[in-house]
């Protein structure tokens, strides 16, 4: 509709707007720099605001209706914080990738997300998150090379199972506990992070085994291995010359 447009930089919609969907490439690479996406809006297309470099903000109602963040949904933007609305039960692949103003993600109480994608975050500069306890999967490199995240939270009783490879690598986090159902942790997962010094598994945790570089070239400190850990892949903790303590539970 807007592709590619740059003589405009806003869209106002009525306060009443019965909008329900906006099309793939909608303002893909156009010079739109806000937008009030209404409520009653349940989806928006891929690549929809790909590529808008003067994009800085996007505003979603608290009960907004939309259903999903789509692939590439806003990739390259220049928005600078985001609302994840409840409904949305997944983020798509690469959905906020190379946002590199992108600091603040917010996601809602009673969030019924279950599903982060392949490099839904990298490369953007998000400072924290927390993940709602509905997320079962978190793709492969969903927030590689997000160097500012100093923190990851998971919500209480998260029934987190997957982790996909070289999901945190090359971020900023200090320390991290796994959910309880994560059964492996992935090639790379850890690597290359700085700052890292601890990683910790609940009690009851589930994890069954360690993989082939896991934690390569961390500065992880202290490790406890679960008791139902059953397997450590050669180099899991290759380069880690700071890992003095590893307790087994």
């Amino acid at each position: 509709a807007f592709a590619y447009c740059n003589f405009f930089n806003r869209i106002e919609f009525s306060s009443d707007s019965k909008l329900v969907s906006i099309g793939k490439s909608a303002f893909f690479r156009s010079s739109i720099v806000e937008i009030k996406i209404p409520k009653s809006v349940k989806y928006i297309g891929k690549t929809s605001f790909m590529d808008t470099k003067y994009f800085q903000k996007v505003e979603f109602a608290k009960d907004s209706e939309l259903m999903s963040i789509e692939v590439n949904l806003f990739t390259g933007s220049g928005i600078e914080k985001v609302f994840i609305p409840p409904h949305v039960k997944f983020i798509g692949n690469f959905a906020f990738s190379s946002c590199w103003k992108l600091g603040s993600v917010e996601i809602a109480e009673n969030s019924e997300l279950a599903s982060i994608g392949d490099s839904a975050f990298s490369y953007s500069l998000i400072t924290d998150v927390f993940i709602p306890k509905h997320v079962t999967f978190i793709g492969e490199f969903a927030f590689f090379k997000c160097t500012e995240l100093t923190s990851v939270e998971f919500e209480e009783d998260s029934e987190l199972n997957i982790l996909g490879k070289i999901c945190f690598a090359e971020t900023s986090i200090e320390n991290i506990t796994i959910p309880k159902h994560v059964q492996l942790i992935k090639e790379r997962t850890f690597m290359n992070m700085m700052f890292l010094r601890k990683v910790e598994f609940p009690e009851d945790s589930e994890l069954t085994t360690i993989c082939f570089n896991a934690f390569v070239e961390s500065s992880i400190e202290t490790l406890t291995l679960p008791s139902k850990l059953e397997k450590l892949e050669d180099n899991w903790c290759n380069f880690t010359s700071q890992l003095v303590n590893i307790f087994l539970s």
